[in-house]
């Protein structure tokens, strides 16, 4: 194997570590707020439109890059837990 290609995979492995370890740690500071990290990306995304027109699920799910199911299932936790109404 190449130089090139080495640095090229421990660099990949660290970031796959990194991105993980990320992930668990924004997991476990939602918890105490009862969502779920997809749902606090939602949300994030959805406070971008206060004051204008509440968006198409279609849109937040084309602008998550997931499919709208997911986004309406995302959208059910949220507003049972009172975080967003529709």
């Amino acid at each position: 194997m190449s130089s090139a290609s080495d640095t090229d995979r421990l660099l990949a492995e660290q970031l796959l570590r990194l991105t993980r370890r990320l992930h668990r740690i924004q997991k476990r500071h939602m918890v105490p707020l009862g969502i779920t990290p997809a749902q606090s990306r939602l949300l994030r995304l959805v406070s971008h439109y206060e004051g204008e027109q509440a968006p198409r699920m279609a849109d937040l799910a084309a602008r998550l890059e997931v499919v709208p199911r997911a986004v309406t299932t995302l959208v059910d936790g949220l507003e049972a837990a009172g975080c967003v109404r529709r």
